[in-house]
């Protein structure tokens, strides 16, 4: 890890939640749709997880 991303992350990890989530977001739009169509079907899939499970315990 180069010495600039090091002082990045190190200045990344001290931002509030709010401005790390907008951070984490603009980075992962940077990485093109492919990424984000692997991240998107990652989260549907947890979310359908989360929700059968839940389903499941009423």
């Amino acid at each position: 890890m180069s010495d600039l991303l090091k002082k990045i992350e190190n200045e990344a990890l001290s931002l509030s939640i709010q401005d790390r989530a907008f951070l984490a977001d603009r980075l992962l739009s940077s990485l093109g749709e492919d990424v984000l169509s692997d991240i998107d079907n990652a989260w549907i899939a947890e979310a359908e997880r989360r929700y059968k499970e839940y389903k499941e315990k009423r």
